[in-house]
């Protein structure tokens, strides 16, 4: 019987000394501790999370502590109107990410539709880009695209998003432009610019077809001689005019057909000034959300590329959509 004592004992040793270190409590009257308190203000649910993906080793590392003091000034000075909505919303996934983004070091800011905005330095961009469209579309072909997104091409760095519904972009006969989901839906002028070139007067042409002409569309000069090129606009959809300034967000046009398109979506690229010509220029989206059909919960992304066969909508959308709809598994 001692024997049996002795050996459930050491077990028992064993299974303390190897166990997760338990979460660190904070301690009263530290800087940390406040800072954990004004965000508490924001969301209570957010700082819960925070203070595991800091305090999962068991201690808080000093990149940790310095990235919770940055974290506090971007929550005091944050633009977007729905941050308590955004915070609320994070996954456990997504609390890391975004602790991730403040321990590199690098200033982040906000806008009034994007809660996390890293600078220029970390995103190769000075533009702060939101989706041409709204509510969710698929990345049917992204860059480096098989299909016309060829490496080293003019639309090496471009996508084409299209609406999907119930798994499927067209609902009726494929040959009618009208049966897309897509067709005819409004385009925004990702980010505040210049248009400086505009095509309204090519005719859509039928899906599916190899008689295909010149494309409609818009192109937005933003900062520093970035440059928004949105293709295959409908005939007749665009509102702007060379030399018109418009916002971010601001309807320009209308989802069409026009062009080298097997179908009506959105074809989108960030392109740079090379001279009198233009250079494809790998451009990221500020805040946003994204999902394959296999996974079960959408991904917050920061500074990133939407990859082929991703959903994307925007951080707007995603809470306009989910906020009141608790995340699982957290």
């Amino acid at each position: 019987m001692k024997r049996i004592y002795k050996i459930l004992s050491a077990t028992i040793v064993v299974l303390i000394t190897t166990a997760a270190p338990a979460i660190s409590v904070r301690t009263a009257g530290t800087v940390e501790t406040q800072y954990f308190l004004q965000l508490d203000g924001l969301s209570k649910k957010f700082t819960s999370r925070l203070e595991k993906a800091i305090f999962q080793e068991g201690f808080m590392r000093v990149e940790s502590r310095e990235a919770l003091q940055r974290m506090v000034k971007w929550a005091a000075e944050n633009k977007y109107p729905m941050l308590k909505e955004f915070l609320d919303n994070l996954g456990v996934s997504d609390v890391k990410l975004l602790l991730s983004v403040f321990q590199k070091g690098y200033p982040i800011s906000s806008t009034d539709f994007a809660p996390v905005v890293e600078p220029p330095e970390v995103t190769g961009q000075a533009t702060v880009l939101r989706f041409p469209f709204k509510e969710t579309f698929f990345v049917i072909q992204g860059n480096k695209g098989a299909i016309s997104h060829f490496k080293d091409s003019n639309d090496e760095y471009a996508w084409d998003f299209v609406l999907m519904l119930d798994g499927v972009m067209c609902k009726g006969a494929t040959h009618k432009n009208e049966n897309y989901h897509a067709w005819g839906l409004p385009v925004y002028a990702p980010a505040a610019g210049k248009v400086i070139a505009t095509m309204n007067e090519q005719p859509d042409h039928m899906p599916l077809t190899t008689k295909m002409k010149g494309a409609n569309y818009v192109l937005i000069e933003h900062e520093n001689g970035e440059i928004s090129l949105i293709y295959h606009l409908r005939q007749g959809s665009v509102l702007v005019k060379t030399g018109d300034r418009v916002q971010r967000g601001q309807v320009i046009g209308a989802i069409g057909d026009s062009g080298i398109s097997m179908f009506p979506h959105i074809h989108y690229s960030l392109d740079l000034k090379n001279g009198d010509k233009r250079k494809p220029f790998p451009g990221k989206f500020a805040t946003y959300y994204a999902k394959t059909a296999a996974e079960t919960d959408w991904r917050l992304m920061i500074s990133s590329t939407p990859k082929q066969s991703e959903y994307v909508m925007s951080v707007d959308d995603y809470l306009n959509k989910f906020c009141s709809i608790p995340k699982s598994g957290n």
